[in-house]
């Protein structure tokens, strides 16, 4: 199992270049790569999680073992996936009141998706695709911290994003399956 306590602390400090993804966005990354409709090799994606080029490091050891790190992550996230049953734990925040904050994952999952965004659209133009894409979308803010699902009103928005993350390991696992079975 991955040590993601180490991962983040790696991810955090500053032996990490400073544009480098950030724990549960990494997480969510990771999950949308490989749910996306081709694979996506490590080569093109891996510069994408240390902020989208080679990164300048002090320690090119250390650097070496986060990016193992990174890749065993990915391996236990596919092992779930393709597991049976499937398992999805994904790595979500905790606010200072044990609310779940799935915000920075759904970001991270929806960068994946820009990486081949053309062939998502056979997904995502369709009513199915935009349900299963709901729980995710739902936890997506513009520059101005509005919701773009539209909603303003904070106890409506803060209730919607508590149901939809809980739905986002199933949705995921859905996605992962529509994708799968066109293979």
């Amino acid at each position: 199992m991955v040590d993601l306590e180490e991962l983040d602390d790696f991810l955090v400090s500053d032996r990490s270049p400073e544009e480098a993804m950030r724990l549960s966005a990494l997480d969510g990354f990771l999950t949308g790569i490989l749910c996306s409709p081709e694979q996506i090799a490590p080569s093109e994606w891996l510069p994408i999680v240390w902020g989208g080029k080679a990164p300048q490091v002090r320690n090119i050891e250390i650097f070496y073992k986060a990016n193992e790190t990174v890749l065993a992550r990915y391996i236990e996230i596919a092992d779930g996936l393709n597991g049976e049953p499937q398992i999805l734990q994904p790595v979500f925040w905790q606010s200072p009141d044990g609310k779940v904050v799935a915000t920075d994952w759904c970001e991270g999952f929806m960068k994946a998706i820009h990486i081949r965004k053309a062939m998502w659209s056979e997904l995502l133009d369709t009513k199915k695709g935009r349900d299963l894409m709901f729980p995710v979308v739902a936890h997506l803010f513009d520059k101005n911290g509005r919701s773009i699902i539209g909603s303003t009103d904070q106890e409506d928005i803060a209730a919607l994003l508590d149901a939809a993350a809980e739905e986002i390991s199933e949705a995921i696992s859905k996605i992962f399956d529509y994708w799968k079975s066109r293979t």
